[in-house]
């Protein structure tokens, strides 16, 4: 039904339920989908509407512990708000649970993807490609030529630089392209150096900076959980515990020890030119 549904989908209109299609007040129709971890919304202009049923995942990729804080590196399936926190192996009773670490810890809004660079073929190539040309331009750097494409994302999904030479129809040292095939080549030029750069979302790896003192020596515990933007489902405890990453502190003298160590001058020998003493700690 409408009620059970409002507030849940990843799109914002009104619908009706009629028969087993829902359609919109706009005469839209959609087809209900649905999947074991989600429920999607076909519809009949082939926009697609998704609702989870679980909170996003986090991966906690790595843990590492100085003296005056942690960072803790991680990526997520989706959009979501996530929460991380490091806590004493001494004083661990159990996991903490998504509220205790949004409470404690610190928290950062983050996507699982992101508009990237990767080069196609050689850095240096004289081989060019048969694209759909989006725009052309002149430019000092290759920097900038990057930019220029990254502000046109998503319709610039290729960046070509010329390193030498110039672009025969506009006699442009950049050109941007809005369709690529890598398999479309139009061979070797007699003319030019280029550099190819595809533009495409790409996997994200996330930091979170936790700053505190940590006892020097001791092992801590990172945990992280996920709080769906949209939805509002956070982590099970499960999901929590199953993010829990360990690592020990740089060691020191008293190698975790809260006490300072105590010596003890139980007595000792003298002569004319040096002191024996004898002690304990």
């Amino acid at each position: 039904t409408q009620s059970a549904c409002s507030g849940l989908w990843v799109g914002k209109a009104a619908f009706d339920v009629l028969g087993g299609n829902l359609t919109l007040k706009s005469g839209k129709v959609g087809e209900m989908e649905v999947q074991k971890d989600r429920d999607r919304l076909l519809w009949d202009d082939r926009v697609v509407w998704t609702r989870h049923r679980a909170s996003p995942v986090v991966t906690i990729v790595g843990l590492a512990v100085a003296s005056s804080g942690a960072q803790v590196t991680f990526n997520v399936s989706r959009r979501a708000r996530v929460s991380c926190d490091i806590i004493d192996a001494r004083y661990l009773l159990r996991a903490p649970t998504a509220r205790e670490l949004e409470k404690e810890g610190v928290t950062k809004t983050v996507n699982p993807t992101a508009p990237g660079y990767k080069i196609v073929g050689n850095e240096s190539t004289g081989l060019d490609y048969d694209v759909t040309v989006l725009s052309t331009h002149d430019v000092v750097i290759i920097e900038e030529c990057e930019a220029l494409c990254m502000k046109a994302y998503p319709q610039c999904v290729l960046m070509t630089f010329y390193l030498t030479g110039s672009d025969l129809a506009t006699g442009r040292n950049c050109r941007l392209a809005k369709v690529f095939n890598e398999s479309r080549t139009k061979g070797i030029s007699p003319s030019a150096i280029f550099t190819h750069e595809s533009l495409a979302e790409r996997l994200v790896t996330h930091e979170i900076q936790i700053i505190g003192m940590v006892v020097p020596g001791a092992i801590y515990h990172a945990y992280c959980s996920t709080r769906d933007t949209y939805t509002g489902l956070h982590s099970t405890l499960a999901m929590i515990r199953d993010t829990q990453t360990t690592e020990r502190a740089d060691g020191a003298l008293d190698s975790g020890s809260l006490n300072m160590p105590r010596g003890i001058l139980l007595g000792g020998y003298a002569s004319k030119t040096f002191l024996v003493p004898v002690a304990k700690a």
